[in-house]
């Protein structure tokens, strides 16, 4: 009973973070919506920032969850699996606003040292995650696997800020730019 309060509550607190933001968001509101009490968001939560915290790292578990499943998914070749994986990079914005939101404060503002720690960590989930894949599915020694571990994950993120760029100049390029980088990491594997 306590973790689906808490979960509920964190549900709740996605909706009003990703429509109002931390700074306007308030724990009244989101008490109010729960037809709670505020006390009993202070019960789960020591304060709105915490909170916050919460919902993002909410929201990294969700995302890790489904690059591991895309990249669980049986009878589905790599380069099938890569394209999900930078078409749900791609979509972040939509699918995962508290984590663009996150990259985008990281990349535009240096004061935001806590969602920096949130970002690096949900990062070298990811690094993790395509390494111990690339060494079982491919056989790749350790260095290299660590090497396109990297690459992968990095250059995932860095579509959502080119994607975006080349929408308002050149919209045909998305593809382009989704597929060259498809082609490097598949002839490396």
């Amino acid at each position: 009973m306590e973790k689906e309060r808490k979960l509920q509550i964190i549900r709740m607190a996605v909706k009003r973070f990703i429509k109002h933001g931390l700074k306007k968001t308030t724990l009244d509101e989101i008490a109010r919506d729960l037809r709670i009490g505020k006390a009993t968001l202070y019960h789960y939560f020591t304060s709105k920032e915490d909170l916050y915290y919460q919902t993002l790292r909410f929201e990294i578990a969700q995302f890790m969850e489904e690059v591991t499943r895309i990249f669980n998914a049986e009878n589905t070749d790599i380069r099938k699996k890569l394209l999900d994986y930078l078409i749900l990079k791609e979509n972040i914005e939509s699918k995962y606003k508290l984590i663009y939101d996150l990259v985008l404060h990281i990349v535009t503002e240096a004061e935001f040292k806590h969602e920096k720690d949130l970002f690096l960590e949900m990062l070298e989930s990811e690094r993790i995650f395509f390494k111990d894949y690339i060494t079982k599915c491919f056989k790749k020694s350790n260095s290299s696997a660590d090497d396109l571990a990297n690459f992968i994950s990095i250059q995932g993120w860095s579509l959502i800020f080119k994607n975006r760029f080349s929408n308002d100049l050149l919209p045909e390029s998305e593809d382009k730019n989704r597929n060259f980088l498809l082609n490097i990491i598949t002839s490396y594997t």
